[in-house]
């Protein structure tokens, strides 16, 4: 049988939105200032970064495991009422610069 596979494509100002949500909906604590930037580290198993300005100085740095990144984009999704397969494989990667969420499931 095939196999489906969609991505589901977030911007960096996007992805700063969830992993934002993520952070609260966990009562973690993120550096004080403002929300910036998002990004991915890394092609396997990346790590996210959320970059958080305070004054002039450079940004803090809150730093995602791969797991909550991709927790953050699948809960991202779910609030925008984007459907999502309950036994699909969902990996997160990153495509053109941009968040992605790859999902695959294979079809019966």
């Amino acid at each position: 049988m095939p196999t489906e596979i969609r991505y589901l494509i977030f911007t960096s100002t996007e992805a700063s939105r969830a992993l934002v949500a993520f952070a609260a909906s966990r009562e973690r604590t993120l550096p004080e200032g403002t929300p910036g930037d998002a990004e991915l580290i890394g092609e396997q198993n990346p790590v996210g970064r959320l970059y958080v300005r305070n004054g002039d100085g450079p940004p803090a740095i809150a730093s995602f495991k791969p797991e909550e990144v991709l927790e953050a984009l699948i809960q991202a999704a779910l609030a925008a009422k984007i459907p999502l397969p309950r036994k699909a494989e969902k990996v997160v990667e990153r495509v053109q610069g941009c968040f992605a969420l790859r999902i695959g499931k294979r079809l019966e």
